[in-house]
């Protein structure tokens, strides 16, 4: 008989796949995406998957699907990404960066 009060399970979780949507504006610049962002398009601006619209296109639903990391997870990715690409700066910076970047949307 399986004493349910001290039964312990035992899984492994596939991760999800993330995601990165964008829309390249009519100047060329790839414009990114956060999750769960709608965006209304302008006359010219061309989807991740290529397609050009025009004004009174339907809005876009961003398809980004984020990573499962906790926040100071993905500022410690940034900052090993920054660091093989020859930007020193500290972890404390990155994090700064990354505060200044959210309150400017």
């Amino acid at each position: 008989m399986i004493n349910k009060a001290t039964a312990i399970l035992y899984y492994l979780k596939e991760p999800t796949t993330p995601v990165y949507d964008y829309y390249i504006d009519v100047n060329g610049n790839y414009v990114y995406l956060a999750e769960g962002e709608t965006h209304e398009w302008e006359a010219g601006q061309i989807d991740s998957d290529g397609t050009t619209h025009s004004v009174g296109d339907d809005d876009w639903d961003s398809k980004t699907v984020e990573l499962e990391w906790k926040d100071q997870d993905k500022i410690e990715i940034a900052s090993r990404i920054l660091r093989d690409m020859g930007v020193e700066l500290t972890r404390q910076e990155v994090q700064q960066y990354a505060q200044q970047l959210i309150g400017e949307q």
